[in-house]
């Protein structure tokens, strides 16, 4: 059952770039990789030459790896997939999907089933993962079975469950693909490097529940955890992994009095409060909700559940005793408290208007200064969280569209007060690098995509009266 994006690895653009039409058409030119291993390159599926050369590697990778069980034949992680004329042949008319408007599962799964067939004749042990994601996400139309030895690992995201509909079409998904394939495992997604609490511990024990009811082969989870924020969801996917007819309630109390000890009632509180949050939120699900889009985060975290959640960690710092049960709460107040602080910092700024004092704007400012650095030095610099979402360059673009709301908050409530404008510029700091962000040039398209995506979405906090992009569109 192993996966991955893989199938580009075997084309380098070195070796073919002689063979255009191996690589897919896009927008009416053949769009080849920019160098070997492009991790975004996809092929050409319904060529004939392209099918040959993947049976032909995949036999040669079982030959030369007899203990190997599987390979992967995932496509890229891309959705620029190739609309020539036998590719749309198969995908032409198929409806769109969650905002996809174009569906490539006829096309791909296609190239899947004609490989599998292949290898199923000479090496019939071995099994083919295939990713059911994004603009293949869909089962395709034009197959009623898949061979036996296709593995299909569907990504779905059960986080967004609090929203019935979402969850209805996720299983009638789910339910589709294992008429299709006789192996479907899952591929979710449990966190995808937010910032803002994302614990839904509630939602996990009735999906783990409901998989076991159903079977599947197997399930995988891309979690990028923020461990103070996550703990216990992670905790409870493992236990009910293991017993799916263990009481989610007693496992959650058994750890909370485990980790936390005398501040376990008020850890709990915290905890639930989060669930609660996550659940009860005015917000519709949708795919990779907050993926470098920080007002989707802030949609799922009103200020009245920010604030009892820290008032329950400031009672379970004064309720703990024991040096360790301090340090455990404190370790979760330090990981939450940028979640805190810029949560705040937003809303704060939401509220600004023409006459709002200087106090009221700087304080705006400082929370959000207090936000930067307490992420620095609580998060950033400790190694339990992902590198790929809490460090360097994803962390800054993240950042980039909240100092660019906060600056359209503040500039709106300096408007015809150019002197109050001045004296900000020049003594607070943030307020002149949020300043200097807007004004590089590097950040022009970044706003552009941005509000295209927000009209596009529509995902945006329901406490904010004011809605609009966070810019005038450039």
């Amino acid at each position: 059952m192993r996966h991955g994006h893989n199938v580009y690895h075997y084309f380098p653009v070195s070796r073919y770039r002689n063979h255009p039409e191996y690589y897919p058409l896009v927008d009416g030119r053949r769009k080849l990789p920019e160098r070997d291993g492009d991790g975004r390159a996809h092929v050409c599926y319904t060529n004939p030459e392209v099918v040959a050369i993947m049976i032909e590697a995949v036999r040669w990778y079982f030959d030369a790896n007899p203990q190997a069980p599987g390979f992967s034949l995932c496509a890229a992680d891309d959705d620029g997939m190739c609309s020539c004329d036998n590719c749309s042949r198969l995908d032409n008319g198929a409806p769109p999907f969650r905002g996809r408007e174009r569906i490539y599962s006829d096309s791909y799964f296609a190239f899947v089933d004609t490989v599998a067939k292949a290898v199923l004749q000479s090496h019939p042990d071995r099994y083919l993962s295939a990713y059911a994601y994004d603009v293949t996400e869909p089962p395709p139309r034009h197959i009623s079975r898949l061979p036996r030895n296709v593995v299909v690992y569907l990504t779905q995201d059960a986080t967004q469950h609090f929203d019935e509909a979402y969850r209805e079409e996720d299983e009638r998904i789910l339910d589709a693909w294992k008429t299709i394939a006789e192996h479907v495992c899952l591929y979710e997604y449990t966190n995808l490097g937010w910032f803002l609490p994302r614990n839904f511990a509630s939602l996990t024990a009735k999906r783990i529940r409901y998989l076991s009811q159903i079977g599947i082969d197997g399930y995988y989870a891309e979690a990028h955890p923020h461990p103070a924020q996550m703990a216990p969801v992670m905790y409870l996917t493992a236990k009910l992994a293991w017993d799916p007819a263990l009481n989610a309630e007693d496992v959650l109390d058994e750890w909370y009095q485990r980790m936390f000890r005398e501040a376990a009632p008020h850890m709990k509180g915290f905890y639930v409060t989060l669930d609660s949050a996550w659940m009860h939120a005015d917000r519709r699900g949708a795919w990779f909700a907050g993926l470098n889009r920080m007002w989707e985060e802030f949609a799922a975290y009103p200020p009245r559940y920010r604030e009892v959640a820290w008032r329950h960690l400031d009672a379970a710092m004064r309720s703990a005793r024991d040096e360790t049960t301090r340090m455990r709460v404190q370790y979760v107040r330090e990981g939450h408290e940028p979640a805190y602080r810029v949560s705040r910092a937003f809303e704060w700024a939401h509220s600004l208007n023409t006459r709002s004092s200087e106090d009221e704007i700087v304080r705006v400012l400082s929370e959000f200064e207090r936000f930067m650095e307490t992420f620095f030095r609580n998060v950033e610099s400790n190694p339990d969280y992902a590198d790929i979402a809490y460090r360097g360059a994803r962390f800054h673009e993240r950042t980039k569209w909240i100092k660019l709301d906060i600056l359209r908050c503040i500039d709106r409530a300096l408007a015809g007060r150019p002197e109050m404008h001045a004296r900000l510029l020049a003594t607070n700091a943030t307020f002149s690098e949020m300043d200097d962000t807007a004004k590089n040039r590097r950040t022009r398209g970044y706003r552009r995509w941005t509000n295209r995506d927000m009209e596009t979405r529509g995902v945006f906090p329901s406490y904010i009266a004011d809605q609009p992009p966070y810019l005038p569109s450039e």
